[in-house]
């Protein structure tokens, strides 16, 4: 069972392993899961592949992100890229986060078919394959573009607890590369979209403060958006930010909120679009999710609200899945993010204001 669980990877990655360890209950279904990927690996011929370096001669990679499809869990599993500046690097991922990576500094081609990866290798061969598991939505591909191809995992086997997503990539990928510990340290969310100018950009207010509307997770879907924009001074301009699935809540707090430096754009901004803006604000108020995650790439200090996120450091601190760069205010919840006060997210947006511009004096 030990690959099941075991975290390979430099440094103290926050998890919540032991939780899992402790809660024997659960540990037939992941040994199951364990055994079963065994299993397929073995039947498609992969074990005999497998490789636990990525060595100097590994000058053309193709790096396979299909087992977590959401955007924030992409832009972290994907984070240890950096460490691979200076080769070929190319992503196949699914058809939905394509955009995330245009203009990327590191994954020079992004593909969402593996047609087209299969293609690519057969007109310049791949030195290696770095697939996120050993999962068979992430195998099969990898078949398809070359069944003889040495790889790599991300995470391999591991399964069965939550752990640091960013921090997790950054150490897998220092130890896949047998680069030092201290790697780990430079551990952030990264993204190229938003930094070039726009044709028809949207119009945002200077010094505007970001707030995101919506979510796909009831328990992570912050209903309270309009009690915390009335407790905000007057005097912050504020944009709303977000997908589809918050644009009635924030045209409610638009038509009911008589405040005129507020700027809903909930559901009318593209990928870049979104990043673009971003990147023009002050600060990001949100709850955990892909806008946050975008915030936190784009470079955007943060005030987030984070709900039954049981990671801890080594010490045995609760964490959340931020990182140091950039400073986040994170506000926890156990059960769903509702239950964080109004007051204390204004409060935590005070703070993190006055801390950005007392480090910018």
């Amino acid at each position: 069972m030990r690959p099941s669980w075991h975290i390979d990877a430099l440094g103290d990655t926050p998890s919540d392993q032991t939780r899992f360890l402790s809660d024997w209950a659960s540990h037939p279904r992941w040994f199951l899961k364990f055994v079963k990927r065994l299993v397929i690996m073995r039947l498609l011929g992969q074990r005999g592949h497998l490789r636990n370096r990525i060595t100097e001669d590994d000058r053309k990679i193709l790096w396979i992100n299909l087992t977590a499809p959401s955007l924030g869990d992409a832009l972290m599993d994907t984070s240890g890229r950096v460490l691979l500046k200076g080769r070929e690097v190319h992503l196949l991922t699914h058809p939905k986060n394509a955009e995330l990576f245009a203009g990327d500094e590191i994954f020079s081609r992004v593909f969402t078919r593996p047609e087209e990866a299969r293609e690519e290798h057969q007109r310049h061969r791949y030195d290696l394959v770095l697939v996120d598991s050993f999962s068979p939505r992430s195998l099969r591909p990898k078949i398809l573009v070359d069944r003889a191809l040495p790889f790599v995992g991300l995470y391999g086997f591991l399964n069965g607890f939550e752990i640091h997503r960013t921090f997790f990539s950054f150490g897998r990928l220092a130890k896949l590369l047998s680069l030092p510990g201290s790697e780990v340290s430079r551990a952030r969310l990264t993204i190229s979209l938003g930094q070039s100018q726009l044709n028809a950009p949207p119009k945002v207010q200077e010094n505007s403060i970001a707030v995101g509307i919506g979510g796909e997770w009831s328990f992570r879907t912050y209903t309270r958006w309009r009690e915390v924009i009335e407790l905000l001074p007057p005097e912050w301009p504020l944009v709303m930010l977000g997908s589809s699935n918050g644009r009635e809540l924030a045209e409610q707090i638009e038509e009911r909120i008589g405040r005129e430096n507020l700027q809903n754009l909930v559901g009318h901004t593209s990928l870049e679009e979104t990043c673009w803006v971003l990147r023009r604000c002050q600060i990001y108020i949100g709850a955990d999710g892909g806008l946050w995650h975008l915030a936190s790439a784009c470079g955007v200090p943060s005030v987030v609200l984070i709900a039954d996120c049981g990671l801890f450091d080594a010490t045995g601190i609760r964490v959340g899945r931020d990182t140091l760069n950039p400073h986040s205010e994170v506000l926890h919840a156990e059960g769903g993010v509702d239950e964080v006060p109004p007051q204390r997210v204004v409060k935590a947006a005070e703070r993190l204001l006055l801390k950005k511009r007392e480090t910018s004096a």
